[in-house]
């Protein structure tokens, strides 16, 4: 018996081995394979902006410095973000911001839309096909929801639905809205971005679509917290002016 010994011990280091020489080149190559994973998204960013930082701690102080200008604002134009929807002016805008999430979303839900149009037809804007779509339950399908709608917006003067770019401006305006008023969180913003516009829509979200990956990693958030603030502002600065 005691001549066995050894050899059971022989055979339990040499499997010990065979383990450790299979799983460690895997755990290795597991890992290089989520790295590469990350740089690829990383570069998907659009061409000539830079990757974020590792920290908000590691910004370059001029860099820090527009990012703090981006996100102040005066009390004049909060209000101008923000105006009362209970004008005939804020209630078409309203409508139009609706329909565009709506759109970006797949037209899933009609709640909203339903509401948007009730909006409309109390500030005065009584077209048919408005008239129709805020007269029903805010849980319609899609079917029923989706010619109205379409009639409403050639009513108003709108693009058509089959319109993703300006949809989406729209959208991402009344999302980046409801952020600044504290109705939804900067993650949930840029996850809204990631899933509904994603990778392949409106070109001029695509940092708003990449930085959702940097709240995955607990370094980031502090400096993806700021450039969500500072990316929103700045959007509703320029659709503003746009209007």
């Amino acid at each position: 018996m005691d001549e066995k010994i050894p050899l059971q011990r022989t055979t339990l280091n040499t499997t010990t081995a065979i383990y450790v020489a299979f799983l460690v080149p895997m755990g290795i190559a597991i890992v290089a394979f989520l790295e590469v994973r990350r740089r690829s998204r990383v570069g998907k960013l659009p061409a000539g902006r830079q990757p974020l930082l590792v920290s908000q701690q590691d910004l370059p102080p001029d860099d820090l410095d527009e990012l703090l200008a981006n996100i102040s604002m005066s009390a004049a134009e909060y209000d101008g973000w923000f105006k009362d929807r209970q004008t005939v002016e804020g209630a078409l805008e309203g409508f139009a911001e609706t329909v565009g999430v709506w759109v970006t979303e797949g037209l899933a839900g009609s709640q909203n839309v339903v509401d948007a149009a009730t909006e409309c037809i109390a500030q005065g804007l009584e077209t048919p096909s408005l008239l129709m779509l805020a007269s029903l339950y805010r849980g319609e399908s899609w079917w029923t929801v989706r010619p109205l709608v379409e009639g409403s917006l050639a009513e108003l003067g709108l693009p058509v639905l089959e319109s993703p770019t300006y949809w989406q401006m729209r959208a991402v305006k009344l999302m980046c809205r409801e952020y600044l008023m504290n109705e939804i969180t900067a993650r949930q913003l840029t996850r809204w971005a990631y899933t509904c516009i994603s990778y392949a829509g409106l070109a001029e979200a695509q940092d708003l679509v990449a930085l959702d990956d940097w709240f995955d990693d607990s370094n980031h958030v502090d400096e993806a917290e700021l450039r969500t603030r500072s990316f929103a502002t700045l959007w509703l600065r320029h659709t503003s002016a746009q209007a």
